[in-house]
């Protein structure tokens, strides 16, 4: 839970978190405003602020929307989302929704270097730890509200005295809506990777990898997100 990897695409949800929350607050850096629907050029390669960028596994769409970039995980959409919403504010938005803003080790901000954080935090260029990430995701599965992440909910004597209680109270970090939207895009992921889960029950998950060349030679794999997710069809227009 403490170590730092680089998250790969399962970081994609704070791109659309941060560029659904710049809609609701009348548009992006770039004037525009985007939804799950907005269209983007999801062909590989593309070369974006100068870095060129290819898709994972030959996945490419010539025009898919943001809701099939996220199933497809087509990683040209992303950069290029983060590019325009700016690659601050999604770091900002992960560490709103949980992400420490802080490395526990050596005490330096997170999701940056040299003091900058650029289009590769879309993709997961910034280390983080595992329970960053489920404490992002848990945000998400809360409608938007914040909450410590722990390991311990309690403890009690046998009598039932409680000793100890983790802080309950929760902060509503994103819009209700962002939280809703980004849970919809997770939706079709799990069964899109062919690891769904049994009985056709759904689930808000997105996967992630890195230094991937063949299903061998991942140095980083990941897949977070929760067992039910029921939200309703995109509510931000």
């Amino acid at each position: 839970a403490q170590a730092y990897r680089q998250p790969g695409s399962s970081f994609k949800p704070y791109v659309l978190a941060t560029a659904l929350t710049q809609n609701l607050a009348g548009g992006s850096p770039d004037g525009k405003s985007y939804t799950l629907s907005s269209v983007f050029d999801g062909s590989s390669p593309r070369t974006i602020d100068g870095q060129v960028v290819h898709n994972s596994d030959g996945e490419s769409c010539g025009s898919c929307s943001l809701a099939e970039a996220m199933k497809m995980s087509i990683n040209t959409v992303f950069y290029d989302l983060a590019s325009r919403v700016g690659p601050q504010n999604v770091a900002t938005m992960a560490q709103q929704m949980g992400v420490a803003a802080t490395n526990v080790v050596t005490g330096e901000p997170t999701l940056q270097k040299d003091g900058a954080t650029d289009d590769r935090i879309s993709i997961g260029g910034y280390e983080v730890r595992a329970i960053d990430q489920a404490s992002g995701f848990a945000t998400l599965a809360a409608g938007g509200v914040y909450r410590p992440a722990h390991f311990v909910a309690s403890v009690t004597t046998a009598g039932g005295a409680v000793l100890y209680q983790a802080p309950d109270a929760g902060k509503q970090v994103i819009d209700p809506k962002v939280a809703n939207d980004v849970s919809v895009s997770l939706r079709p992921i799990a069964a899109y990777s062919n690891d769904g889960l049994a009985g056709a029950r759904q689930s808000g998950a997105k996967t992630g990898t890195v230094g991937i060349e063949d299903s061998n030679d991942n140095s980083d794999s990941w897949k977070i997100g929760r067992a039910s997710c029921r939200e309703r069809v995109s509510t931000i227009v």
